[in-house]
Parts: structure tokens; sequence; C-alpha cells
């Protein structure tokens, strides 16, 4: 008999969420907090994670992001928009 792997709704449920959250915040905030919002939301999906875990992440993720995508590829997104 074979067991059927549990899904784990509240993973799903957070990321869904996190890449939304990324979507909505990029053009009104700029990169760098959306790409932090995406981790911060996106580290609930793990019960065991802590924001002494989460925090040091979601910084490094968007200092990455900025490095990456503003510096060496040079797009035209803006890092730190603001726009409300």
């Amino acid at each position: 008999a074979e067991e059927r792997p549990e899904i784990n709704l509240r993973a799903i449920g957070f990321v869904i969420i996190a890449v939304a959250v990324f979507a909505l915040a990029v053009r009104p905030l700029g990169l760098v907090p959306a790409a932090f919002l995406l981790v911060l939301v996106a580290g609930f999906a793990d019960r065991r994670s802590t924001p002494r875990l989460i925090l040091p992440l979601a910084a490094g993720l968007a200092l990455t992001s900025w490095l990456i995508f503003l510096v060496g590829l040079q797009m035209p997104l803006p890092a730190f928009a603001f726009a409300f």
C-alpha cells in the first residue's frame, strides 16, 4: 500500500500570498522593499521559522536582488520608490 504525501496547505498559501505581495509592492515601493516583503511573508510558510532567521534572509535577498538586477543587469527598476 502506497502512502500519499501530505500536502502542506499552509506553505502553499503563504508562498502564493508572498508572490502576490511582491507583485503588488514592486511598483509602489521598489525592488528592495518588495523583495524584503516577499521573504518575510514566505517565511511564515514554515512553522519553525523565527524572526531571527527570517529577517537576515530577507535583508540578504533584498541586497542580492539589488546587486543582480539593478547593478549587474542595469534593469530600469527603482530600488526604492515609495510612491503612494
